[in-house]
């Protein structure tokens, strides 16, 4: 019984030693993920909108990704700054 019981925890252990080297990899040839050289690679332009910001700290490149997307939404959009500058102005 011990016998079998080995084997059957060997052969667990070489399946899941197998399972995990034939998995894909989702990092890039740099070891990042591949999202963040090619954003469009996982989230295809046609569905998704997205930015890129940078700064000193997360907190800076979040606000600057935050200014990107609202300028390219107020662009395309000009009702939402009309909005927003009301908004802005009941608040004051």
């Amino acid at each position: 019984m011990k016998r079998l019981y080995k084997i059957c925890l060997l052969l667990i252990v070489i399946i899941m030693i197998a399972s995990c080297s034939s998995s894909k990899s989702a990092s890039g040839p740099k070891g990042r993920p591949v999202w963040m050289d090619n954003p469009a690679a996982a989230y295809p332009e046609r569905n998704f909108l997205s930015a890129r910001g940078a700064g000193d700290s997360r907190e800076a490149a979040e606000i600057m990704h935050r200014e990107i997307l609202q300028k390219f939404l107020n662009r395309k959009f000009p009702l939402i700054k009309q909005h927003e500058n009301g908004i802005r102005h009941l608040q004051k």
